[in-house]
């Protein structure tokens, strides 16, 4: 017995030593290339498709190494080829149900996974499938416990190609490490902590699929950590959506928080840019950005609201468009979009404080714009018509950027309200040389202009001859009238755009003016009538109708009248009204008390005026179509001195009742009659009576002719 018990101990010694030097003979290059070998010719066999493998080193228990790798598929396409993979573990934790793997290394690999017809399964199913286990799993099992903290990439190489869903991608990386909180697949937990892509590139390429995807629910624990990326180049193209875009990163870096893809959620703590470029293609629309330079914060994204901080932005776009700094509060939700402590600074454009649209819902903004809420107030802001151009280069051609494609146009004030009511408060608006509103108050019925409705206060409303003309399309001003060089209109209007009653007052180089009544049509431009007491202060009437100022100068008037159209050539209009001075032929003539009327060109007017020399009542007409006007009068006359007057050279005064038809009023060729009832003419202080004379000036044969019928 005791030499059985013998025997049986050297043999297990005898065992123990065999094994322990298999276990020495392993951790040498022989033994390793042996087991090599055989790992190889075990895969060839389970697998069916080549494999190599040129080298296995390891040290137990603490790292493998495996060099020279190549796998096949089962269409004899290459589906990993690497010159080496590491990997650094804990191999007594397997023991114990605990997989804890302390780094990765892989170097050199080039990795091709693709999904495509016919069979529409991976091509690396088949090794799952080779070892997959016929025995059911054990569904209540709890989860194994598994790390991974860390992975190194230098020159690795993804091609994915992925017919089901319709995406195929390539990636190159030349170097980037990766640093795990906690990863477990068994849980989806992939936690990041800190990630690091030094120089590569990838593209994306979206096409149509063979099916739709499927909406499950998302499982997966991700986090992203710190993520860094540099010198990078990524493109991306949607075949469906007819759209490209890449960009060359120069930094990025991201402080992640949370990320879900199936129902998609991205929070992100910091999110910086450098030096980056982007260029997106979409149908006729294009866009190159270089120097784009960035900092968000506090980014959440969603399908129902995007929300965050920029706290700086920049870019030049290949167009001339510079952005030279951007920040603002940003939200967007399914019923409010805003942009608070804004600041968006161009070489032309510089807009700052707040922008705010609330509504209803979405559909509102197209089905239902006139109860969208707007908030919008601008400090010390100004837009640049060449950044308009850049990104709406249709308008280059409309007024008023045709004439003014580098305008500048400064804006200040507050819009508050529902597109249909809105309320203005200190709204300031100034542009080209003198043209400026200042106006507060409110406007009903907008989007729909023939419902626009306005209760406006202007403080000031200003600009010159030069502007409008720059700014009013070709016509739109009457040939036949003299616009002011400088105007400035204050006042209240109210009603709505073809409706408006008006209390105005205006100052100009041509004189002052005030208007109070009614203006009909006027921004259809047609048909304009109007209603109302007018005011003149020293006007030029001369200047204004593009009369001679020896014929008409300066106008102070107050008149009520009532007409249509503002073009001499066709305006009617009726007057009543009293001039206290009028500039005719040089001379001021005061307190004319008048009635009026103007049709087609043709004028009656009823005047009684009592100035020191005309003391006169006169009702006449007038055919003003020709330069020199078409003239019959009724007029009694209890004193009038023609030479003060400048309608002739030598003292000459008049008394009596006249009756008088002109076809000529050119005081160079005047032709007419002229009927003198119960005349008396002063010259030289002289009273001459004239009892009935008639006068008949003409022209025959270019000689003047007059001819006087008298009793003397």
């Amino acid at each position: 017995m005791r030499k059985f018990g013998k025997v049986i101990l050297l043999t297990l010694i005898g065992l123990l030593l065999v094994l322990g030097a298999i276990v020495v003979w392993l951790q040498t290059a022989s033994g390793q290339d042996w087991l090599t070998r055989r790992i190889v010719a075990y895969l060839r066999q389970k697998l069916n498709t080549r494999v190599e493998v040129a080298q296995v080193r390891f040290k137990l228990p603490d790292w493998v190494e495996l060099q020279g790798v190549y796998f096949e598929d089962q269409q004899r396409d290459t589906l990993l080829a690497g010159g080496r993979m590491y990997v650094n573990l804990d191999v007594l934790g397997l023991l114990q149900n605990r997989v804890g793997i302390n780094e990765v290394q892989l170097e050199n690999i080039r990795l091709k996974v693709h999904r495509t017809l016919p069979d529409t399964t991976f091509n690396f199913a088949y090794i799952i499938d080779a070892f997959s286990s016929s025995t059911p799993s054990d569904t209540v099992a709890s989860p194994l416990d598994m790390r991974l903290n860390a992975i190194q990439l230098k020159n690795i190489q993804l091609a994915y190609q992925d017919a089901l869903i319709g995406t195929d991608a390539n990636v190159w990386v030349d170097d980037a490490q990766l640093q795990f909180s906690a990863f477990n697949p068994t849980l989806n937990r992939y936690h990041l902590a800190n990630t690091l892509l030094k120089t590569g590139k990838g593209s994306v390429r979206m096409y149509a699929p063979l099916r739709q995807p499927s909406n499950s629910s998302d499982s997966l624990d991700l986090k992203l950590g710190i993520i860094r990326l540099e010198n990078y180049y990524l493109a991306y193209t949607d075949e469906t959506l007819k759209l490209t875009t890449s960009a060359k990163i120069g930094k990025i870096a991201i402080e992640g928080e949370q990320l879900f893809l199936a129902q998609p959620f991205v929070a992100l703590k910091k999110l910086s840019i450098q030096n980056t470029d982007l260029a997106f293609r979409s149908g006729s629309f294009n866009l190159d950005i270089t120097k784009l330079n960035t900092q968000l914060d506090s980014f959440r994204f969603s399908p129902d609201y995007i929300v965050g901080k920029l706290q700086s932005g920049s870019f030049v776009e290949k167009r001339g468009f510079v952005l030279r700094q951007l920040h603002t509060d940003f939200l967007y939700t399914n019923n409010q979009t805003s942009l608070q402590n804004l600041l968006l600074q161009t070489n032309e454009t510089f807009l700052q404080d707040r922008a705010i649209l609330r509504y209803r819902s979405l559909d509102d903004l197209s089905k239902n714009i006139e109860s969208v809420e707007v908030d919008v107030q601008l400090k010390k802001s100004q837009l640049g018509f060449r950044d308009i151009l850049t990104w709406m280069p249709s308008l280059k051609k409309t007024i008023p950027f045709q004439k003014n494609p580098t305008a500048i146009v400064k804006l200040n004030g507050l819009i508050a309200g529902k597109l249909n009511n809105l309320r203005l408060k200190d709204v300031d608006v100034s542009t080209l040389e003198n043209t400026r509103l200042q106006v507060a108050g409110q406007i009903v019925g907008l989007p729909n202009v023939q419902k626009i409705g306005l209760d406006l206060t202007i403080k000031e409303l200003s600009s010159s001859k030069r502007d409008l003309q720059r700014i009013l399309p070709e016509n739109t001003l009457p040939d036949s009238i003299e616009i002011p060089i400088i105007l400035h209109l204050a006042g209240t209007v109210k009603g709505n755009l073809d409706n408006l009653n008006l209390n105005t007052q205006l100052t100009s180089d041509l004189g002052g003016a005030t208007f109070a009544g009614n203006l009909k049509n006027f921004v259809k431009a047609k048909n304009q009538s109007y209603d109302g007491t007018l005011s003149l202060q020293d006007f030029d009437a001369g200047k204004f109708l593009k009369q001679p100022s020896t014929e008409l100068g300066k106008l102070s008037l107050t008149a009520t009248i009532t007409g249509q159209g503002i073009d001499p050539k066709t305006l009617q209009a009726q007057l009543t009204g009293k001039i206290q001075r009028a500039n005719i032929r040089g001379y001021l003539y005061q307190n004319l008390d008048l009635k009026g009327s103007l049709q087609q060109q043709l004028a009656e007017i009823e005047a009684i005026i009592a100035d020191p020399n005309a003391t006169l009542r006169l009702i006449a007409k007038a055919d003003l179509h020709s330069e020199y006007p078409v003239f019959s009068a009724n007029l009694a006359v209890d004193e009038l001195h023609l030479k003060p007057l400048n309608l002739y050279a030598e003292d000459l005064g008049i008394r009596g009742k006249f009756q008088a038809n002109f076809a000529s009023t050119d005081p160079e060729d005047p032709r007419g009659i002229l009927v003198i009832n119960e005349g008396i003419l002063l010259q030289n202080e002289k009273a001459i009576p004239l009892q009935n004379v008639m006068l008949q000036l003409d022209n025959q044969n270019s000689e003047r002719l007059a001819v006087i019928d008298a009793p003397f």
